[in-house]
């Protein structure tokens, strides 16, 4: 767990006890068994700095057991034996402590009482009054009576006794709780008398006990069977709670002694479990009369989380009189970790508010900072990130995160922090994991800041806003200035999927099985990759990542992919001229991109196909999971064996799409030696500092396995039929329609080299007939094209070019045939994929004869959502898009174009065939009728008087329609738009 502290004795221990008596602050006493020179070791725990400091005491013997006084701090019980004597020679001394300066690190301690018997092994202080008490020990603070009379001499034939373990006192009762073999006995302290036993408590031997503080006849009982089990001794039949967690012997169990619904337990297996076994605690009967919380959901008995601090059998687990939330865990090696209950646990248990209400007061709030002095540096789908440019010490070098759709509350960061510390840290390691803070925002402040950000967002993500309802925002280290106040060089890489899917119930094995996701997935995006493949980077071979590396860095389609931030300074020049080679040598170095395809892989072992199935199984049943399930499927993940428990799984599965869509982040910086504590690279004699941090990492829904699973679907059947949608006639078109009236242009369709792109597609003879000279008075609206541009004109040639753009041309039909119509100074610029390109220029030079009277015609690449093509072409009077909206996956790329392409003066004209409504209706609903005003073209009729009114739609014989459309003004941007749908119903008479 992030927060705890560890403390590290000389020697192997066996034994740890609280102090009893300070309840101001948490203390601890530690006693060692090595070779020599062995202490009880002090432990004092500052539970509001988590600091941690010791004081050693100088011991004489190996020290078996501990226990402190429940009246004097300075009092202590040990059990010893001598270094490698006869365990049977063990004693028991009552020890006092000095509280005077320690001068030479370690004090003392004075014996003021011991008892001598036959193998003494375990120290039970009874806090209860003595009636007959047989010796009294002074000191100056208190009076201590010791009774050392035998109870219990006739039943020492018991094998309960003779196999004694461990043992406890029950404080409801005059009763001593012990537990040896497979036994657990109660003993009355009056009669010296069994008042209960079970002799078959476990198949094993039991080691751990302890009572409940709160419920008299309840304890808890752990054994060498890796069994925990809760009991009420008045019904000993069966336990009333099994927990089969532990994977070895348990060694140690124990009940908050205030919140007795949370129990310790530690093992052989090196973990500390904290459990929720509210069912049976004293809060179960607790009734309330307040109706909203008689209505709140009682919390479940289950794994709160497991701590790992630990590398070998955890012996000893004991809870702070001090603090009911903090507690201590002792290892063999002599390590000792001072732990808390996680945050999220005590809101739970009381009731949230008291402590949110904490957390909140202590939380930054950022209201009182100008939002100038924030500035954009990117966002996701979720998230948009700003770096503070202002002065507040406490904020430079800082950037902040807040969510756009998703209201984020105090609850969801907690758990998005919690899920990095206790899942993601582990998994990754400490190294690579950033950890950040929450801060209290307002509507005020995310409202003025969202306003000042939005002329440097990109187009195409203005659909999602910031939620200005959310209460909380993420502040983290700006780690594109990792050595703030100095430069560094920042590499941010998005490796994506690292290895090729398997599995036995994969319907093609031989499309996923040889190919890689990422290619898979661009082909169906018509994303230009050219020799990128991920799988060069993860398999950390020189010649491969050299290949990757280079592709990333020189081809502008991949700027998603790999992003180069450059800091300032004489420095980063030589970091930058050498950027590539520096690159492909951590890439080889670091360990990073072989632990993400590690857990990739691993914990996608069934791919989507067999995971859907059992989602449907349990979907009716799902929640999304909790920090303590996340923790639970992290350990069995780690220690699994196989894979038949199918919710283990369906978990694993969500958490491999976690680290398949993770960011790389890579700070490079010159330095003049080796330095021992960083990692470096050696590079033309110059030393290279470099670190790595993984970046978005938050935990994903559970519910997006459908999604998951139909995009899969469509990519794996995309990439088999060349891209071309399910049912669609892919046969070259034979021409226009006869009722059209056109001249079809006999271009040349490759559907097999090309795709979709190869085909003459219906929409575009219609747009042929819609830019016709002789159409404008049998339309309305009619085309925009003032009429000064046609080559039939006899209007003045005007001097101003009017410039036309066609988007996804394919063929390049549409603007071929426009261009013949024009003459100059129109220029029309028919564009699509790379790929592409020399299939239209063919078809230019075959079928458009360039005359310097004659309209210009420009081919050249446009990659949808490319601000750099989009940049580089300019605004236009015109654009044209035929056929084009039909993958849901393209309709935020084709609206970023059509935003930075167009002003308020353009007008947009869509050829458009329904194809699949249900995947369509979004472009028109949700991004394209947002930001543009359209409206069909329709025929004009001629009345028998001679008038005119609107008849059928242009293209209703192909069951098509056409579009001419405006940007909206800023201020008229829409949440949604019902045009479409109204032009639906009236189509179909309704």
């Amino acid at each position: 767990m992030e927060n705890s502290s560890v403390f590290g004795l000389r020697h192997q221990a066996r034994c740890l006890a609280s102090v009893k008596k300070s309840t101001e602050k948490s203390k601890f006493l530690a006693g060692t068994v090595g070779a020599k020179e062995n202490v009880v070791c002090l432990l004092e725990y500052d539970d509001d700095s988590t600091t941690l400091s010791s004081v050693m005491y100088n011991h004489p013997d190996e020290v078996w057991d501990i226990a402190s006084s429940p009246s004097d701090e300075d009092l202590f019980f040990t059990c010893h034996s001598p270094v490698s004597g006869n365990p049977m020679k063990s004693k028991a001394t009552l020890w006092h402590k000095s509280n005077e300066s320690i001068e030479n690190g370690q004090q003392d301690l004075t014996a003021l009482m011991i008892l001598e018997s036959e193998g003494i092994k375990k120290l039970i202080i009874d806090t209860h009054p003595v009636s007959h008490s047989h010796n009294y020990v002074y000191t100056k603070k208190t009076i201590l009576s010791v009774d050392v009379s035998s109870m219990f001499s006739n039943e020492m034939n018991s094998p309960a006794l003779q196999q004694l373990q461990n043992a406890v006192w029950n404080k409801h009762h005059r009763e001593l709780v012990t537990v040896g073999g497979c036994a657990v006995s109660g003993w009355d302290l009056r009669s010296g008398k069994t008042s209960f036993q079970k002799l078959d408590a476990h198949q094993s031997t039991i080691r751990a006990v302890d009572c409940n503080p709160n419920k008299p006849h309840h304890l808890v009982t752990g054994g060498d069977d890796a069994l925990v089990q809760l009991w009420d001794a008045r019904q000993l039949t069966k336990p009333v709670i099994m927990i089969k967690e532990n994977s070895h012997w348990v060694w140690s169990a124990a009940f908050n002694p205030l919140q007795d619904q949370l129990l310790l337990t530690s093992s052989s297996d090196a973990l500390v479990h904290l459990h929720n076994v509210y069912s049976v605690s004293s809060a179960a009967n607790v009734e309330d009369d307040d109706d909203e919380e008689e209505r709140r959901e009682k919390p479940k008995d289950g794994l709160i989380c497991s701590y790992d601090q630990h590398e070998d059998s955890v012996y000893n687990v004991t809870w702070s009189p001090a603090d009911a939330w903090t507690f201590a865990s002792l290892s063999y090696s002599g390590r000792v970790v001072i732990s808390q209950v996680p945050l999220e646990e005590k809101f739970k248990i009381l009731g949230s508010e008291m402590l949110l209400d904490k957390l909140w007061a202590d939380m930054l709030c950022l209201d009182r900072f100008d939002t100038d002095e924030w500035c954009y540096v990117g966002e996701g789908n979720a998230n948009i990130v700003m770096r503070y440019i202002g002065s507040e010490q406490k904020l430079k070098g800082k950037v902040l995160r807040v969510k756009k759709e998703q209201e984020f509350t105090k609850q969801a960061a907690l758990f998005s922090q919690q899920f990095i510390e206790k899942v993601v840290t582990r998994l990754l390691g400490k190294e690579y994991v950033v950890h950040y803070e929450m801060v209290h925002v307002t509507q005020d402040f995310l409202s003025s800041l969202a306003n000042s950000i939005e002329l440097n967002r990109p187009s195409f993500r203005l659909k999602k806003k910031v939620n200005c309802n959310s209460t909380t925002a993420i502040l983290l280290k700006d780690l594109t200035q990792q050595w703030y106040p100095n430069s560094a060089f920042t590499f941010e890489l998005k490796p994506k999927w690292g290895f090729k899917s398997y599995s036995r119930s994969i319907k093609d094995h031989k499309v996923k099985e040889s190919h890689c996701r990422y290619c898979m997935h661009s082909h169906y995006r018509k994303l230009m990759i050219g020799e990128y493949c991920p799988l060069d980077l993860y398999s950390r071979d020189a010649p491969r990542v050299k290949r990757a590396i280079h592709a990333l860095i020189k081809n502008p389609h991949l700027e998603k992919t790999l992003k180069i931030f450059c800091g300032h300074g004489d420095n980063n020049l030589f970091l930058k001229d050498n950027q590539e080679t520096i690159l492909e040598m951590i890439i080889i170095q670091d360990p990073i991109l072989t632990k993400l395809q590690t857990l990739q892989r691993q914990l996608d072992s069934l791919d989507i196909e067999d995971i859907m199935s059992i989602y449907g199984k349990y979907s009716h049943q799902l929640q999304e999971p909790d920090i303590a399930t996340w923790e639970k499927t992290v350990k069995y993940y780690e220690t699994r064996s196989d894979d038949s428990d199918e919710m283990q799984q369906l978990y694993e599965y969500v958490l491999s799409m976690t680290f398949k869509d993770c960011s790389i982040l890579i700070n490079i910086r010159q330095t003049n030696e080796e330095k021992k504590d960083v990692k470096y690279i050696q590079y033309k004699g110059i030393y290279v500092e470099y670190d790595i941090k993984v970046i978005d990492v938050d935990a994903k829904s559970i519910h997006k396995v459908p999604y998951w699973f139909e995009l899969d679907q469509t990519i794996d059947r995309d990439f088999e039929i060349g891209n071309l949608p399910e049912g669609l006639n892919v046969a070259p078109s034979s021409g226009a329609p006869k009722h059209l009236n056109t001249v079809s242009l006999d271009l040349k369709q490759d559907v097999n080299q090309f795709g979709l792109a190869g085909k003459i597609w219906q929409s575009a003879y219609t747009l042929q007939a819609l830019f016709s000279p002789d159409t404008r008075s049998t339309l309305e609206p009619s085309h925009p094209i003032p009429e000064a541009y046609y080559l039939s004109s006899t209007e003045p040639i005007p001097q101003k070019p009017y410039r036309i753009l066609e988007l996804g041309a394919g063929t390049g039909y549409v603007g071929i045939s426009l261009a013949n119509h024009l003459r100059a100074p129109a220029e029309v610029t028919i564009t699509d994929l790379e790929q592409v390109v020399p299939l239209i220029q063919e078809n230019v030079n075959l079928h458009y004869h360039q005359t310097p009277d004659s309209a210009k015609i420009i081919v050249d690449r446009l990659h949808w959502g490319n601000q750099e093509d989009n940049r580089k072409h300019g605004k236009f009077d015109l654009v044209v898009i035929s056929d084009c909206v039909y993958f849901p996956e393209l309709f935020d790329l084709l609206l970023s174009t059509l935003l930075d392409i167009c002003d308020m003066s353009t007008r947009v004209v869509i050829g458009y065939k329904c194809r699949s409504l249900e995947k369509e209706i979004g472009f028109w609903q949700d991004y394209f009728g947002r930001y543009f005003e359209y409206e069909p073209v329709r025929k004009l009729i001629t009345t028998e008087k001679g008038d005119k009114e609107l008849g059928e739609f242009l293209g209703e014989e192909e069951q098509l329609f056409v579009f001419i459309a405006t940007k909206r003004p800023q201020d008229e941007i829409k949440a949604a738009d019902d045009t479409f749908t109204t032009l639906l119903f009236c189509s179909m008479g309704i």
